[in-house]
């Protein structure tokens, strides 16, 4: 929770929060374990929302985070880096989906985004849907095999059970998904 400037020890799962910023049209959000890095979060433009779930982080480590709010002048030059130390506090819900022991899928319930993280090696190929209760799909797409990470857009979803169908090197994968 950066509101305020706090910089606590956290669990090593958690939402990062900050204050709106007067005349933002949104937010570029990165995250990694170096000043500056982007090992967990690359540039990553999460809109207007003032949170964000980045999804595991590596258990008592360093965070740092940089926020850049942005509107039609572009983004300001001085934006200070936030950091925290994660702790190995496993309190709380499972807030992530294991699918085909190839890929977590988090967090879950889902807000605004969905992130599919590869959990192992020699994923390759991967399609996504998300699926309605009455069987329309509402979002499909196909996964860079180059990225160790994929996000999901899924601000235009009305809440409700989805189910995420995932095509991973041919073989499909369904589970249920929570949007909130």
């Amino acid at each position: 929770d950066f509101e305020g400037g706090k910089t606590d020890s956290l669990p090593y799962d958690i939402d990062i929060k900050w204050k709106k910023v007067d005349n933002a049209a949104g937010y570029n959000l990165k995250v990694g374990t170096t000043s500056n890095g982007d090992d967990i979060l690359g540039l990553f433009d999460v809109g207007n929302n003032t949170s964000f779930d980045v999804g595991e982080m590596p258990k008592n480590s360093t965070i740092y985070v940089n926020i850049y709010p942005y509107n039609q002048y572009g983004k300001p030059s001085n934006c200070s880096e936030f950091t925290f130390t994660t702790s190995d506090s496993t309190l709380g819900i499972d807030k992530s989906l294991d699918i085909g022991n190839s890929i977590k899928v988090y967090p879950v319930p889902a807000s605004d985004f969905i992130t599919m993280k590869k959990i192992k090696s020699g994923v390759n190929n991967v399609n996504y849907e998300l699926i309605d209760m009455s069987g329309r799909k509402s979002i499909k797409g196909n996964w860079d095999s180059a990225k160790q990470v994929h996000i999901i857009n899924a601000s235009s979803l009305k809440n409700g059970i989805y189910f995420i169908k995932l095509n991973i090197n041919g073989e499909e994968f369904y589970s249920k998904i929570l949007k909130q």
